[in-house]
């Protein structure tokens, strides 16, 4: 999928004259291949899906629902994904995508771990920022039972991949201790924030840093 916030849905053709009123005889306007069609299709229906998901829950997160918000017939779907639980796991692994693109992007040459903590602590809390509705489902869900092995497999990916930053070399020693680092990073980030949007008084602008000095104490502890 390319790398593009799932929330930006490009609009289609919205004051378009009908077919009637058209000349369509001498050269008919290209309307796109079935593929371009069909990912459009794919791309509206994710961007509608993590929304949902995240904003009302699995069970309560209709396909009807899904398909009246995109603006595309519930067969459509059908066609695109096999059932419900499909679509939730690919709207897993956009929302895993977009995250771990995300932080590579970010990601700045440093010396130290405390400074890649800090970094990646950062990052992480710009993407709930400017990427909520897909932040929203990964705090939901990351530890669901509705994902498949696939998306468990994306996500152990992206642990690994964040452990690496804290590794010097590939194959280091500490690499199984920093992939349990890296879980407690995740863990303790994505309860932060779901603490803080629970908890009125936990709107202090610097409650995210805060509490970054705590965990790092820990995890420098743990070295």
């Amino acid at each position: 999928m390319e790398n593009k916030n799932l929330a930006e849905l490009p609009h289609y053709d919205a004051g378009r004259e009908p077919d009637s009123k058209r000349n369509t005889t001498a050269h008919p306007k290209e309307e796109g291949t079935f593929e371009e069609t069909s990912k459009v299709s794919k791309d509206k229906i994710i961007a509608v899906a993590v929304h949902l998901f995240g904003k009302k829950g699995f069970f309560e997160t209709h396909i009807p629902d899904i398909a009246s918000t995109a603006r595309v017939g519930v067969g459509t779907i059908y066609r695109t994904f096999r059932n419900k639980d499909h679509l939730f796991n690919e709207v897993f692994r956009a929302c895993i995508l977009e995250f771990a693109v995300f932080l590579e992007e970010k990601a700045k040459p440093t010396i130290s771990k405390r400074e890649i903590f800090f970094s990646l602590w950062e990052n992480m809390h710009e993407f709930s920022q400017e990427r909520n509705s897909e932040f929203s489902f990964l705090n939901r869900y990351f530890d669901s039972p509705y994902l498949d092995e696939e998306s468990r497999v994306e996500f152990e990916a992206l642990k690994l991949k964040i452990a690496g930053l804290f590794c010097a070399t590939e194959g280091d020693q500490e690499e199984e201790i920093s992939t349990v680092c890296v879980s407690l990073v995740l863990g303790s980030f994505f309860g932060l924030m779901r603490f803080r949007n629970e908890t009125p008084t936990a709107s202090d602008p610097s409650f995210v840093s805060r509490y970054a000095e705590m965990i790092w104490d820990g995890l420098a502890k743990a070295e």
